[in-house]
């Protein structure tokens, strides 16, 4: 494994699982709003070139770990997730993911998933029956398990909502006991959620591509769409630039994540659950990505990891600090001695 300053690359070669894995011309991170990312992820190719019977064994595979869960699921729900697996593998060209904050006012966080897909129509047929899938599969594994959970329900509602004009579908899910929350319940939900409703929009930006959101309610929606259509701001960045000097010049798989970010977000959170909570100490200075990449060659990929020596320098500087802290501690008081005749 060859190292080049804060990069580490590792060859791979190989065929079958690498069959599907294409290298493109695509950016992958440059239809994703930035406010501000955690989590980038972009991916490209499909499934259309794995065999039938490795896609057979990681069903199967799936279904025997539900059974030893004491969880049967049906064969007629496998041969159902089964299809639509490789019907949304077949649709979708490309996905592009990121995690990060909200719009001010909007909730804690957002989360976009960007889809080109062959026809964004055909793929949002598919995401309906996702969802019908998915409430029988709870059906048959955990509300077995838990009545509970038999009461859940996550429904798929065409046209609920107008953003920006154009007509917006949504998945909510839904349980007796949120229709019983408090107006007090609901604000906390909306400080996380952006509203007090738990649920995804699904929004068609063009014929082509398709932009599913959680959190931040309509606002990180317009937010994500307006990236889809124009192009988003990931790329940007100034962390995630310098991360892309080491990615393949032709990826199939990209992936950045900043610690500094997240840490931000988190204490974001709890200073808006609890505005007299100071947060967590700041850990973590540098802001800048650990990054993974994936170019493909023929039969052959090489994969890139890349750890900025910033984020190297903060993790030991956090251990560091922890151990002096420990070490600085006084010692508690020892324990009573135990009473005659008792064994602790």
């Amino acid at each position: 494994v060859p190292v080049y300053g804060a990069a580490a690359v590792l060859t791979l070669n190989g065929r079958g699982e690498l069959a599907a894995v294409k290298a493109t011309d695509s950016k992958l991170l440059d239809r994703l709003p930035n406010l501000t990312y955690v989590l980038a992820l972009g991916s490209a190719g499909g499934a259309a070139e794995i065999p039938d019977e490795m896609l057979d064994f990681q069903f199967a595979t799936v279904k025997n770990m539900f059974s030893q869960m004491g969880m049967e699921l049906t064969d007629e729900l496998m041969e159902r997730i089964e299809q639509l697996a490789k019907g949304m593998e077949d649709e979708i060209t490309e996905v592009q993911f990121v995690g990060g904050g909200a719009p001010e006012g909007s909730g804690l966080f957002g989360l976009a998933c960007v889809l080109k897909c062959n026809n964004a129509a055909n793929a949002k047929k598919l995401l309906a029956e996702c969802v019908e899938v998915g409430n029988e599969l709870i059906r048959q594994t955990i509300a077995q398990k838990d009545e509970n959970f038999a009461q859940l329900k996550i429904s798929y509602t065409e046209g609920a909502e107008t953003v920006t004009g154009a007509s917006v579908d949504t998945i909510e899910v839904t349980h007796p006991e949120m229709a019983e929350m408090t107006e007090e319940d609901l604000a906390e939900v909306a400080k996380v959620f952006g509203e007090t409703k738990i649920r995804c929009f699904v929004a068609v930006a063009d014929p082509k591509t398709l932009v599913v959101t959680l959190g931040g309610g309509k606002a990180f929606l317009t937010k994500a769409l307006d990236a889809a259509q124009k192009g988003g701001t990931v790329l940007a960045d100034p962390s995630v630039a310098g991360a892309l000097k080491y990615m393949p010049e032709k990826p199939a798989l990209l992936a950045m994540f900043s610690a500094g970010n997240l840490l931000d977000l988190v204490n974001q959170g709890i200073r808006k659950m609890d505005p007299e909570n100071p947060g967590l100490p700041v850990m973590f200075q540098s802001k800048d990505a650990i990054a993974i990449g994936m170019g493909v060659d023929g039969p052959a990929a090489h994969a890139v990891l890349y750890v900025p020596s910033a984020v190297v320098k903060d993790v030991v500087g956090a251990v560091m600090s922890f151990m002096m802290a420990r070490t600085a501690m006084p010692p508690g008081p020892m324990p009573p001695p135990t009473p005659p005749g008792e064994d602790f």
